[in-house]
């Protein structure tokens, strides 16, 4: 069991790219900082067992020893969110109101980051065997509503609380949607 599951990667990861620091000996340090100083400690070797030749270029770069530029600024290819359930769910009402929550969140998120319109829906369903389906949905015209990211993701949902996608009748443990297809 881990006896302090606050501080541990998977932790520091949910709060990448947020305002998040984390105090260490008296100095705060930000996810991404954490991440390096993590990878810091892994040799080149051990890094490039794990994956390949990116291992290699994670290594020069946590090291400082890299010339590409730096890139702070970058524009969003989908906007998105996911619930992960304290037990696993077969109630499909429990998955349409989160569904719906998770619609309204991201329809203001795409105000909010000066998006006007989108034009595909992706829902991700996770078992609770931790199987994950993704399905992915086009819609004929450009949209911005609340309204319009549930209904299409609610087409998409239902094929996975019947034989066609779960035919196994599981429950579900992750529910996830995202927008793609972003116009400003």
């Amino acid at each position: 069991a881990i006896s302090n599951p606050q501080h541990t990667v998977r932790s520091i990861k949910r709060h990448m790219g947020e305002d998040y620091k984390v105090p260490i000996y008296g100095k705060d340090y930000t996810p991404p900082q954490i991440s390096a100083m993590i990878l810091q400690k892994l040799k080149k070797d051990e890094l490039m067992d794990i994956l390949g030749k990116l291992g290699e270029d994670i290594y020069y770069k946590v090291h400082g020893l890299d010339d590409s530029l730096i890139v702070e600024d970058y524009e969003a290819k989908s906007i998105g969110e996911q619930e992960t359930f304290r037990q696993d769910v077969r109630n499909p009402q429990i998955l349409f109101d989160a569904l719906k929550v998770m619609s309204q969140h991201i329809a203001v998120s795409l105000k909010k980051d000066g998006f006007k319109n989108f034009r595909a829906v992706v829902i991700t369903v996770r078992f609770g065997d931790f199987e994950t389906k993704t399905r992915m949905r086009t819609i004929k015209s450009s949209e911005s509503s609340a309204g319009k990211i549930y209904s299409e993701g609610m087409k998409l949902l239902m094929s996975f609380l019947d034989k066609r996608e779960n035919p196994k009748n599981k429950a579900i443990r992750l529910i996830g949607v995202r927008v793609e297809k972003l116009t400003k």
